[in-house]
């Protein structure tokens, strides 16, 4: 199962962050901005987006609720939607494990914030004005290539916490994930499915 709400989590916190900076940068267009200024306010800019979007995905519905950032199965587990979403009930089941991974991410979410903070904290004059003088996705690469290790050593274990936690109705994700997959192998195996088109 692929989970790809690190980067949606690293998007929003950019966007978040730049309007925050957009902000700094409007109330202040008067007076010319020193350097440490600008670092400064890309940082505050870049840690309250941080923060908001934390706060954001961390709430139930979080994730699920939102199109932009809900987590759907991954394109390897199409053939099964496609085929389980058409025996009574299959529908049904697939909604409950999408529901479930995105419960789990919105339960992960809740302790990304202070590594994005890190990440922000530690940025050099240098790495502020790249992203400032850079591609619109500078700070999405920027997060990206300073965060991504330690999220991934952090968020592997809750992840796999969070999909092992009963959640909905004293099921977990995981169990759902299996239920769905076993769904589809009973009727794969069947008698009719195996008979040629």
């Amino acid at each position: 199962m692929k989970i790809r709400y690190i980067g949606l989590f690293i998007t929003l916190i950019v966007f978040t962050g730049c309007a925050e900076l957009l902000n700094v940068m409007q109330s202040s267009v008067a007076v010319p901005l020193t350097e440490d200024e600008v670092v400064n306010g890309l940082k505050e800019a870049l840690a309250v987006g941080a923060k908001n979007a934390a706060g954001r995905l961390s709430v139930e519905n979080g994730y699920f609720g939102d199109a932009a950032v809900k987590i759907m199965l991954p394109d390897e587990a199409k053939t099964i939607i496609d085929n389980i979403s058409r025996i009574p009930g299959g529908e049904q089941l697939v909604e409950d494990v999408i529901l479930r991974i995105n419960r789990a991410a919105e339960d992960a979410a809740k302790e990304v914030a202070p590594i994005f903070v890190n990440s922000i904290t530690s940025m050099t004059v240098r790495d502020a004005f790249n992203i400032l003088r850079g591609a619109d996705n500078a700070a999405t690469f920027y997060l990206k290539a300073t965060t991504y290790s330690d999220l991934h050593s952090l968020f592997k274990p809750k992840i796999q916490n969070s999909t092992e936690k009963k959640i909905i109705g004293n099921v977990s994700t995981k169990d759902s994930w299996v239920a769905l997959t076993g769904k589809w192998n009973s009727v794969a195996n069947s008698w009719p499915a195996s008979l040629p088109d």
